[in-house]
């Protein structure tokens, strides 16, 4: 539905398999599945509302989560049903149709969508009952609905709205079902058996098929007859003429008796329907479209306004395909439109010759102006050619494109080709006969009248004829009424048939060519025949007329009644009858006559009468009278004709059908018969009588008016010095946008590379693989000893053991993981020297043979051995055997000793090296922005040198028009002039002195473009400093800071644990440090520099140091709030000694550690035994939070790498926008611009080659200096 505003917005037609899918769509949910649509967002708003274990509406136990949405399901749900019913509205608006047809039986054609309506908003209902009130009040829910439904059925009953009585049949069906099944639960309801309602659901089915059917017969049998219902509503009258409608038999006299109840009951729908039966029935779509557009479709009705609509873009659309006079209309309509762009273009032109002759010019103004101009000018050719295309014999808009061509554009060969063509077509035309009508005619007069009440009988269009005709100008044209130009009383008569017609008509044609007399600007009448229909378009209803004047003809007449009384005359009518004066309306034409009575006359019979009887015999001139009779609106009115010529009079004798005609030429006259023409002449005389030579003619053959001016005595082009400067101006803004296009490609570039190798440093530096696995690996060895020596104690001392088997399994499987992880993540950290341990044999470690040896191996290596000596020794303390000593040496002073104290320094050194890289990369971050913003400087630079070459070449093309507006100034200004004048009807404005002004006082033109193009480039440039700065001091900043702190978080956490782990094995040992079991006893041969007491104290102090790195700000910004939940607040589910968080808990368990240490008291064993436990719950909660601050810190950055992601798409995206909505358009306009200024050389004359070569001289002398 949004692509398809979007298409409507942009003007662009709707793809046919769009409209099908919105249709089923809107199908399917307005329709098919309205009812569950309802029922789903009822339920969601419900459970929404009020937490509920289960669906109540549902038996199977459906949980209420899987439609609950928390607060915002009530407000979704209303939007949606909101929503829906509006949709549904437009849908039932728009997916019915209200033309009546016999095609087929199951049509769903309808008169209105009120019955639909109705049953949505019973099913809307009850919807809303079901889910809210259905089960706390059963009984009001089942009457509720059972009242609904009886009224709905009545109205579908009542109205039967479809057309087709099986549509009726069906939906009347449908709602009888539902109302006798809730007649049925309710009756089974009050008699608490559900089988009653079973079984009378079940068989009344069946009889409900007979029972409806007869139901609707019996409703069509109560319709009235057609003469019986005329008086009623529409809804009642159209089930009485619904036949006819359907098969057409009564023709008009249906649109009588529908025009008749449509005065006595306004109602639209009764329009609507005449006017499709007009289109589908009659064939007259010119008819159905005047009855459609006398009704306006605003308002909120729209279940009418879009019939409306509908039904008279359908009825234009055919209409305009055969309807000559809906052409015609569009011709005037479209030639008005196009005459207002010519004066437009008019006034912009001479207001560009003043502008750019004056001394302070501004450049924007006379872009502004070109454009303008330009694109005026292609409208108007454009628009001109489409009305000649369309209608070849319009001769007013030949008359005006070719002048228009021939004196402002200096189009001369085809200006005169136009201007013949308005003669060919005079002198074809004369030589058929005019015919009907609406058809163009080289004499024809054409008006078109509006039929709005507002502004009734008002003159919208006319034709040049129309004007020269009845000689009124054209300002008093556009305050004319047209009854005001239809002599009295035919005017009176005219406007009551029209109103009439406007509101019964059963024809769209008025009256066709019927003889007529129209008033000029003197008053006098002139005679004519005249044609008229109503005819609709977009803009309303009007009235076309076609007038045919009658010239040529050696006759006067008046306009009298019966008694002979003279309404009005034609101009020589008293001059005819010998009176010396102008006007004689108002008298009695017997007063003239003599002897003679006008009611003695009989009508088309001629007379003979003598006037000036009081002189002379040979002075009395005799007259040959004849009296016509016409009907206009089927009233009877009488025209005295009166003629002195015998050539006239004859005519009348020999052939009465060229009474009203035309004669092919003027008649000759003499005396004071001679007929003058009542027009008056226009300043530009354009018709012409006599047929070219040829189709282009010479310039001599044309009227005297239509020779172009001086200024365009011949066809302007452009010279060699003009092309050549507005070619290298092109070229320079083509390269230029090149040049922009490679900037701002080398910027994306640039950041691409940049955004692509600063990634894989941040996700290398973010990822600390090896540093975890180093880390607890260290961990794993240190618990590996803890606990073995736990075993091995319990074994000796016949104790308790503190740890589980399941827990040394867990550790072996870690170590055994782990140390497959080093290997195979070994490339990654590689570039650090520390990893050396892997592979060189770096690490010493000791062997128990006969003394302590001292070796040398790699870590994997050691890590092997531990893992096979601790499930030896293991293995050997499961069979309570104590002969391990060599391994437990192994053990305790390697995991423990050299070996453990070189995989923490190991760890240390490898945090060094992720520190010294995230610092190498904050380094190598500064070199490739430098390198960035230097390649775009140099970029910025070529720019600026390149623009500045263009001033040279602009300002020449600026100075070149100039000129030649310079030289041909008056010349110009004078034909534009003469044509606002002529053509516009503007008063003529005397500004030669401020021409003459303009005229000396013009300089030559010069601009800074190059500085205009710098400054707009500049933007881009600013905005990628910007972009540059935002980039290092936001994004780039935060992520080397948190990059720099997650190594020292993550190590510091697993030191932590490491350091526990010691801790608690030394304080162990410490309490057994007098037995014999105790390690300087069971190796007296390698005795430790430290006692354990000491060594317990240094590892309180480092765990004491580690304190401040989690004050750090840094580091806290690194956490998440579980994670700083985890550490600093609360831990639930867990000790109380932990409850605060693992910040205290270690600081407790090594004060616990250093109290047992320092207690010089052998502690009870079930002291140990918590102490060792509450150790064990720690490291448990240790692996989570470790893992936890691994995972959210590496997230924290990862959503900042994200962020400059995005961030750096957005902007490179943005820059690429910027060029293709601003900088490319930029340039393009100024392109587009040369293009137009070359036009504009066209249509202005060129200066001599004189001028030109002592400009170029100035230039090039102006260049050299």
């Amino acid at each position: 539905m949004a692509l398809s505003l979007l298409l409507i917005l942009f003007n662009k037609k709707i793809p046919v398999l769009i409209l099908s899918i919105m249709r089923i769509l809107l199908m399917a949910i307005c329709d098919m599945f309205f009812i569950p649509y309802c029922l789903t967002f009822f339920i969601v708003y419900k459970y929404s509302s009020k937490p509920n274990v289960y669906v109540e509406e549902y038996a199977n136990s459906v949980p209420s989560e899987l439609v609950s949405f928390g607060g915002f399901g009530p407000i979704l749900s209303i939007i949606t049903i909101c929503v829906l019913i509006i949709i549904t509205c437009f849908y039932e608006a728009c997916s019915y149709e209200i033309r009546h047809n016999t095609e087929s039986k199951i049509s769903d054609n309808k008169i209105s969508p009120n019955t639909s309506l109705l049953a949505r908003v019973v099913y809307l209902i009850n919807c809303y009952m079901v889910t809210n009130f259905q089960l706390t009040n059963y009984e009001a829910f089942l009457l509720v609905s059972l009242i609904m439904y009886a009224v709905l059925v009545f109205y579908s009953i009542f109205y039967v709205p479809y057309y087709s009585t099986f549509m009726n049949f069906i939906k009347v069906y449908l709602h009888v079902d539902c109302f006798c099944i809730c007649l049925f639960f309710y009756s089974a309801y009050k008699l608490d058996n559900c089988g009653i309602s079973i079984v009378l659901a079940l068989t009344g089915q069946i009889v409900l098929v007979p029972v409806v059917y007869y139901a609707i017969q019996f409703r069509f049998s109560k319709v009235l007859p057609l003469y019986q219902s005329i008086d009623k509503s529409f809804a009642m009258f159209e089930l009485s003429i619904r036949h006819n409608l359907e098969t057409g038999d009564l023709d008009e006299e249906l649109i009588v008796h529908m025009n008749f109840n449509h005065e006595l009951n306004k109602n639209n729908f009764n329009i609507l329907t005449q006017a499709y039966y007009c289109a589908n029935k009659l064939d007259n779509f010119s008819l159905g479209l005047n009855k459609i557009s006398t009704i306006s479709y605003t308002g909120l009705n729209i279940f009418l306004n879009f019939q409306l609509f509908k039904c008279k873009k359908t009825l234009y659309e055919l209409c305009y395909e055969d309807s000559s006079t809906l052409r015609l209309y569009k011709y005037f309509s479209s030639l008005k439109t196009t005459i207002t762009m010519d004066k437009d273009f008019c006034e912009i032109y001479n207001k560009f010759l003043s502008k750019i002759l004056e001394k302070n010019q501004s450049l924007s103004i006379l872009k502004d102006l070109v454009d303008n101009l330009v694109i005026k000018m292609q409208k108007i050719r454009k628009m001109y050619k489409g009305i000649l295309n369309e209608f070849p014999n319009a001769t007013d808009a030949k008359e005006l494109y070719g002048t228009f061509l021939l004196n402002i554009l200096i189009d001369h060969d085809k200006g005169q080709y136009y201007l013949a063509r308005i003669t060919e077509s005079s002198t074809n035309y004369n030589r058929r006969n005019s015919g009907r009508g609406l058809r163009m005619g080289a004499e024809r007069c054409f008006a078109i009248v509006s039929a709005d009440k507002k502004t009734f009988g008002s003159i919208l269009f006319y034709n040049k004829n129309f004007v020269n005709f009845l000689g009124h100008s054209p300002e008093m044209i556009k305050e004319t009424n047209m009854f005001y130009i239809i002599p009295p009383p035919l005017d009176v008569i005219h406007k009551k048939f029209i109103e009439k017609h406007l509101l019964n008509s059963t024809d769209n044609v008025l009256f066709d060519v019927t003889p007529l007399y129209l008033m000029d600007f003197e008053g006098f009448i002139v005679e004519c025949m005249v044609s008229c229909e109503c005819v609709s378009s977009n803009d309303g209803v009007c009235f076309i007329y076609s007038i045919d004047p009658i010239r040529f003809k050696n006759r006067q007449s008046a306009f009298i009644n019966l008694n002979g009384y003279i309404l009005s005359h034609t101009k020589n009518f008293a001059g005819a009858l010998g009176v010396n004066q102008k006007f004689i309306q108002g008298r009695f034409v017997q007063e003239f006559l003599g002897s003679y009575q006008v009611p003695e006359f009989s009508i088309n019979s001629t007379y003979c009468i003598r006037t000036n009887t009081h002189l002379s015999l040979v002075l009395q001139n005799i007259l040959t009278l004849v009296v016509k009779e016409i009907i206009f609106h089927n009233e009877k009115f009488y025209i005295l004709y009166l003629s002195d010529n015998e050539k006239e009079v004859k005519k009348w004798e020999i052939d009465s059908t060229l009474f009203y005609k035309s004669e092919t030429c003027g008649p000759e006259t003499t005396g004071e018969s001679k007929q003058k023409s009542p027009t008056k002449k226009r300043k530009v005389e354009l018709l012409n009588e006599k047929t070219p030579d040829s189709i282009l003619g010479k310039q001599d053959k044309l009227p005297k008016g239509l020779k172009h001016s001086s200024a365009s005595s011949s066809a302007s082009v452009l010279n060699l010095d003009e092309s050549k400067a507005i070619q290298k101006s092109i070229k320079v803004l083509n390269v230029a946008k090149i040049v922009a296009f490679v900037s701002i490609l080398i910027l994306i570039i640039s950041n691409i590379i940049i955004l692509v190798y600063i990634s894989q440093e941040v996700n290398h530096a973010n990822s600390l693989t090896a540093l975890n696995d180093l880390g607890n690996l260290a961990y794993s060895i240190s618990q590996s000893i803890l606990i073995l020596r736990s075993f091995d104690k319990g074994l000796r001392l016949n104790m308790k053991n503190f740890y589980t088997q399941s827990r040394f399994e867990d550790i072996i499987n870690d170590l055994k993981l782990l140390e497959e992880n080093l290997v195979n993540d070994y490339d990654s950290w590689a570039y650090c020297p520390a990893s050396k341990i892997v592979k060189e044999n770096l690490i010493s470690y000791w062997e128990l043979e006969t003394v302590p040896v001292l070796r040398f191996s790699n870590l994997r290596d050691i890590v092997n051995m531990i893992i096979q000596r601790a499930e030896f020794v293991n293995m050997k303390i499961l069979r309570n055997e104590t002969d391990y000593d060599k391994e437990l040496f192994f053990l305790v002073v390697n995991c423990m000793g050299a070996s453990f104290r070189k995989t923490v320094k190991a760890l240390d050194e490898l945090n060094m090296c992720e520190l010294l890289r995230v610092e190498k990369l904050g380094v190598m971050r500064t070199y490739l922005f430098l390198a960035a913003v230097g390649i775009l400087g140099c970029a910025y630079g070529f720019l600026t040198l390149y623009f500045l070459t263009i001033d040279k070449h602009l300002n020449t093309i600026w100075e070149y028009l100039r000129l030649r507006v310079h030289k041909s100034y008056f010349d110009i200004k004078q034909n534009i002039k003469e044509r606002l004048i002529n053509y516009h009807n503007m008063p003529e404005i005397f500004d030669n002195e401020l021409d003459s002004n303009l005229y000396k006082n013009s300089v030559p033109l010069k601009y800074w473009h190059s500085l205009r193009f710098l400054l707009r480039f500049s933007i881009l440039f600013i905005f990628a400093a910007i972009f540059y700065i935002i980039i290092a001091f936001v994004f780039y900043e935060s992520i080397r800071i948190n990059l720099y702190y997650r190594p020292i978080l993550i190590s510091t956490i697993v030191k932590r644990k490491v350091d526990m782990t010691e801790i608690t094995f030394f304080t162990l040992e410490n309490e057994i440090t007098n037995t014999s079991i105790s390690l300087k006893n069971l190796f007296p041969n390698f005795i430790s520099l430290k006692t354990e007491k000491e060594i317990s104290h240094d590892i309180y102090n480092f765990i004491i140091d580690t304190r401040k790195v989690f004050r750090n700000d840094n580091i806290y910004n690194l956490m998440s709030n579980q994670l700083k939940i985890y550490i600093y607040e609360s831990i639930s589910n867990s000790s109380s000694f932990i409850k605060l968080g693992t910040f205290r808990a270690l600081a407790y368990l090594v004060q616990e550690a250093i109290f047992i240490v320092d207690n010089n008291i052998d502690d009870h064993i079930q002291e140990l035994e918590d102490f060792c436990t509450d150790v064990i719950e720690y490291n448990d909660v240790v692996k989570i939070t470790s893992a936890m601050a691994d995972r959210d810190s590496k997230d924290f950055i990862n959503s900042k790498l994200h962020g400059l992601i995005y961030f750096t798409s957005t902007c490179c995206l943005f820059f690429l926008v910027l060029y293709a909505v601003y900088y490319y358009p930029l340039l393009r306009s100024k392109i587009i611009l040369l293009k137009r200024l070359t036009k504009l050389f066209v249509i202005i004359p060129s200066p001599t080659f004189t001028v030109l070569s002592k400009f170029s001289q100035s230039l090039n002398k102006n260049n050299a200096n």
